[in-house]
């Protein structure tokens, strides 16, 4: 069943534009504009993003420790804490979200987090569920788990500069 999810995950995180576009890709490396470079994955993201989707959180840590950016962005400017929200690794979410990660940023096609959380499919008693609900504590703490926007909502707040909402 595990795998089912994943591969459901992956399939939502194709949907969602979790794969490259071709600016500033040269030779497995993205350059970023701080100047510095990303390493890249097999599918042409920052390696963070190619982490996530494996549920590999020691090497998620590593890079945050080597310093890649929390706020990185891949495909549809989704940040790693989206991803790891789309593919249902909340334990990577919470570690990303405790490391700082912005809980309202929102990708460019109107995912976000505390979305992505609410919605989940991850039902209550599975091995996946303790992770979610931590991470959904973790967004009451911080007083953004009723910032719910569908996607069509957020791509239009995007546009209109209200994004972030107040």
């Amino acid at each position: 069943m595990r795998r089912l999810g994943v591969a459901f995950g992956v399939a939502v995180a194709a949907m969602a534009g979790c794969f490259p576009d071709d600016d500033g890709q040269k030779d497995g490396m993205v350059t970023q504009d701080n100047g510095g470079t990303q390493e890249l994955g097999p599918d042409r993201q920052p390696i963070i993003f190619w982490r996530i989707k494996e549920d590999d959180a020691k090497a998620v840590a590593a890079l945050l420790d080597a310093g890649t950016p929390i706020e990185i962005t891949g495909g549809f400017d989704s940040t790693p804490l989206i991803q790891a929200a789309i593919v249902d690794h909340w334990d990577i979410a919470l570690l990303l979200l405790e490391r700082g990660a912005n809980p309202l940023a929102a990708s460019r096609n109107g995912m976000t987090a505390p979305f992505l959380a609410h919605a989940s499919r991850v039902q209550p008693g599975g091995t996946l569920y303790p992770g979610l609900k931590a991470f959904r504590d973790a967004l009451k703490a911080r007083g953004v788990d009723e910032v719910i926007f569908a996607p069509p909502i957020v791509k239009t707040m995007l546009a209109e500069g209200r994004w972030p909402p107040q």
